[in-house]
């Protein structure tokens, strides 16, 4: 990954994500991006095939990155 993004959680936001991800026994990078990427995806900014591997299912009418 070639850029790096701040961001500030409350303590129990922050506390909430590592243990969702040490239980899926993963980086808490890896699951804020998931988490990203999925919102992107929802709001039509991925494209179908982004979306599907992420699993999430395709509608009609979701919001698109022309909207």
């Amino acid at each position: 990954y070639d850029c790096a993004i701040l961001i500030r959680l409350r303590k129990e936001t922050a506390e909430k994500v590592g243990e969702v991800a040490r239980a899926r026994d993963e980086h808490i990078s890896d699951f804020v991006r998931r988490a990203i990427l999925r919102e992107l995806a929802r709001l039509g900014f991925l494209n179908e095939q982004g979306s599907k591997a992420l699993g999430l299912p395709i509608e009609e009418g979701t919001m698109k990155a022309s909207d």
